[in-house]
């Protein structure tokens, strides 16, 4: 049981992806129709595809010029 007080960690990119996967892929195991099996294996597909691509790539961090650009600093203080 959790407790509320509990951090919640966020799934990574991968980790979703490969999840959605498997959930498409018993889906299409526990299909009737022909229509809704294929339909299933199309969208496993596709997350494995993603689960994939995202599992090498790594966040790129912000540029540190930013927040020194005079003109981004102006946008800002518009707004503020």
């Amino acid at each position: 049981m959790r407790y509320r007080n509990e951090a919640k960690t966020m799934e990574s990119n991968t980790s979703y992806f490969s999840r959605r996967a498997r959930e498409e892929l018993f889906a299409a195991i526990r299909a009737d129709h022909h229509r809704a099996r294929r339909a299933h294996l199309d969208m496993a597909a596709r997350y494995d595809e993603l689960a994939r691509s995202t599992e090498f790539q790594q966040p790129q961090p912000a540029p540190e010029f930013v927040a020194e650009d005079q003109q981004v600093t102006e946008h800002i203080k518009i707004y503020v």
